[in-house]
């Protein structure tokens, strides 16, 4: 069934109306009586998500699926090859879940993983990527804070504090951009975490 039908009383003149309500396309319905709208909708068509994973510090999987996420995560957690259960961080609904990925990860683009849909980003600015993307609120989000108050810049050091933990090599820290989460070792290339980066 790709409609339905429902009865919406309005709320300025208080007529009853019967509405048609479509699974496929959004639309704007007036009152038959006083014309203001009662309703103005669209169609989900699926989910955008955000996952993270206990094993792969840093990183953040954004997809989407027409399916319930917890169906696709369930699926990503039965293989072998996942070293632990990914996290929902948060789902969005969207009504062009296709474009409104390929627009995250557009978003994204200097922080992802080649040919995947990892992101080496902070946990806030992927789900407020997803948000913008999506136009609005998520269905859920498991730390609503990281979404509506994202934490301030951490105060950048006055110098360098930062050694790497393999080679020793020092790092320097203030050109480092507080949106990364980790700075790589101009020696070895080792990753240590950005003391500039906001602690959450």
């Amino acid at each position: 069934m790709e409609q339905i039908e429902i009865r919406v009383k309005c709320s300025r003149c208080g007529a009853p109306n019967l509405v048609t309500v479509s699974q496929t396309q959004g639309n704007v319905t007036s009152c038959s009586q006083c014309r203001s709208v009662l309703l103005e909708y669209e169609p989900v068509k699926g989910y955008l998500y955000v996952l993270s994973n206990d094993q792969m510090h840093g990183l953040v999987k954004i997809g989407f699926s027409t399916r319930p996420v917890e169906e696709r995560v369930a699926e990503l957690n039965s293989g072998t090859a996942v070293p632990a259960p990914f996290v929902i961080e948060g789902i969005f609904p969207s009504s062009a879940p296709e474009r409104h990925e390929q627009e995250v990860h557009d978003h994204l683009a200097t922080a992802r993983l080649p040919g995947k849909e990892f992101f080496k980003t902070a946990l806030p600015e992927a789900l407020r990527a997803v948000a913008q993307a999506c136009g609005g609120p998520p269905k859920y989000v498991r730390t609503a804070s990281l979404l509506i108050n994202p934490p301030p810049p951490a105060r950048a050091p006055e110098s360098s504090q930062l050694w790497c933990s393999s080679c020793g090599a020092e790092l320097h820290t203030e050109t480092a951009s507080p949106e990364r989460m980790y700075l790589s070792c101009p020696e070895c290339g080792q990753e240590e975490v950005n003391p500039r980066y906001p602690v959450l």
